[in-house]
């Protein structure tokens, strides 16, 4: 029977999330083999890593927007609402499409869920429904991120016009593996034959992995540092500027308005991914759109602030590398008096190592817990900093498990000039966000 609202098959979708979690290509193979396999027509532009993904993601999609291209974009998780994942030119999927997609694949899935294969994931039936949107819709390019990993990623059914691999650190051990060159691997295995590949990864380990994974498959291999390179001149709140150099050639005062150091790596990545594409005749971008592009490339809940007073400053740092990322960043960009910090993670994060650069310059924190199954016990992360040597000498502790109750007490400590960032995962972010947009868009 087929669902009557867009509500409806959401809730179905998202509810699959606790059945369907075994990595693997082979149901999403066949979803996609009962559709027609919309992917085979498609141009993807393939990114994949730890950390700036999806921030990369944006970059190359502002640019190419700007570039007059009809851009399908198709990231994870979803911010405000699951329409977020699957964009054309910036916009979200409508409502009605989602449910149009979703009874359509259904049948399919529930076919499926009867065999050996078992059930298809929510991300397998997520990455269907873009893929026959993209196809339906005639983009001319698909940017297109992994989900988790790389090599066995529901993603990893397309043959790429390039590969880019960003950030690689320890995330997701329980899948991925627990070291650099395990992840790696992993990250690595996106790479096709004869596929250039951008990468952004500054871990020799990993680096010397996706090398040697780039000359088995005879794939031209451009790495940060060494085929490209920026430099910063200036960051401020909302306004940043670097030189790019690739070669002989060079790109002067590239401005972008998402904060962070780390942002600037993530366009740099971009600007590599879009001059190899020049190169070859895939796309056609002038300078004046490029640099246009980077500028417009916003993304929420990345040191996003959402509301001015009390000063709430939202960042989805989710893993260690995250964390010194955002802990550099407040350092670096953003003033205050005292610094209270709103933390959630999930159960499956190395909260140990995310939260000891973090308990180092934090004046307060407020221990919490995402709305969602695999929260990690808010104890267990007070325990652990109560122990901590690391933190900083004054650290206050608070302890509450209500999100929301958690940045009341964020907020009446808050005092004129102060900082309230709230970090640890995307669940928790989305979440929070909602509530505050929400919250905004009631106000008369």
């Amino acid at each position: 029977m087929a669902f009557t609202s867009y509500e409806e098959a959401v809730a179905w979708i998202e509810g699959i999330m606790p059945v369907g979690e075994k990595p693997g290509l082979l149901r999403i193979q066949k979803l996609l083999e009962y559709v027609g396999n919309p992917e085979k027509g498609l141009k993807c532009i393939h990114v994949a890593g730890s950390n700036g993904k999806g921030s990369t993601c944006v970059f190359i999609s502002g640019v190419l927007i700007q570039s007059n291209y009809n851009v399908g974009m198709f990231t994870s998780p979803h911010i405000d609402k699951f329409t977020n994942r699957i964009k054309i030119n910036s916009i979200d999927i409508s409502e009605a499409d989602v449910l149009r997609l979703i009874n359509t694949i259904r049948p399919f899935v529930d076919q499926i869920a009867t065999t050996h294969l078992g059930h298809p994931s929510m991300f397998d039936i997520a990455t269907c429904m873009a893929f026959l949107y993209f196809t339906e819709q005639n983009v001319d390019l698909v940017v297109l991120e992994a989900g988790l990993g790389g090599r066995i990623d529901s993603t990893n059914v397309v043959d790429p016009l390039i590969s880019v691999i960003t950030t690689v650190s320890m995330d997701h051990m329980n899948i991925l593996g627990d070291t650099i060159e395990n992840i790696a691997f992993e990250k690595a295995g996106i790479i096709k034959a004869g596929v250039p590949v951008i990468c952004s990864a500054s871990d020799d380990r990993a680096v010397q992995i996706i090398s040697e994974k780039c000359q088995e498959t005879e794939s031209d291999l451009y790495v940060i540092d060494q085929q490209f390179s920026y430099q910063i001149i200036d960051s401020t709140i909302d306004q940043q500027r670097f030189d790019f150099a690739s070669g002989g050639m060079h790109y002067n005062h590239v401005n972008i308005s998402m904060n962070g150091s780390h942002q600037i790596k993530n366009a740099s990545t971009a600007i590599m991914c879009i001059e190899v594409l020049k190169s070859k005749g895939i796309v056609d971008v002038s300078e004046d759109s490029l640099r246009q592009g980077l500028l417009n490339a916003f993304w929420p809940g990345r040191l996003e602030i959402i509301q001015k007073n009390p000063r709430i400053l939202l960042d989805g740092a989710h893993n260690p590398e995250g964390a010194r990322a955002l802990s550099v960043a407040l350092r670096d960009i953003y003033k205050y008096e005292k610094l209270h910090l709103v933390l959630g993670m999930l159960d499956t994060k190395d909260y140990k190592s995310f939260i000891d650069p973090l308990i180092q310059i934090a004046d307060t924190i407020v221990i919490t817990e995402p709305s969602f199954r695999k929260k990690l016990d808010s104890q267990a992360i007070r325990s652990y900093i109560e122990e901590s040597p690391n933190k900083k000498s004054e650290l206050s502790i608070f302890r509450e498990s209500s999100w929301l109750e958690a940045i009341d007490i964020a907020s009446n400590l808050y005092q004129p000039n102060d900082l309230i960032v709230v970090t640890g995962s995307l669940y928790l972010i989305s979440d929070v966000r909602q509530h505050f947009t929400q919250s905004l868009a009631k106000q008369p």
